[in-house]
């Protein structure tokens, strides 16, 4: 099982949303404990960088995996428009 950390910049924006997106949130940072089993989660990888993309209605969260000590970091999440800049 992976151990999912959420960085202070995302738990900020999270803290932001309403609940019924903070419940969206939490159950699929719950179902990325699973990783790789969540394929369901169409998570991309992003060109270039070493941080996969998972899609939340207009949301968008980074994150990056390290498989050795089992541990996926959200870094970000913002808004589609804003996410990538």
């Amino acid at each position: 099982m992976f151990q999912v950390c959420i960085s202070e910049e995302a738990g900020e924006f999270i803290r932001g949303l309403s609940e019924p997106e903070q419940q969206k949130v939490v159950r699929i940072f719950r179902e990325l404990q699973w990783y790789p089993q969540t394929r369901h989660l169409r998570m991309k990888k992003l060109v270039g960088r070493d941080v996969f993309r998972i899609r939340v209605g207009r949301y968008r969260i980074l994150c990056e995996i390290d498989g050795k000590q089992q541990r996926i970091d959200i870094n970000d999440m913002d808004d589609r428009k804003d996410i990538y800049r």
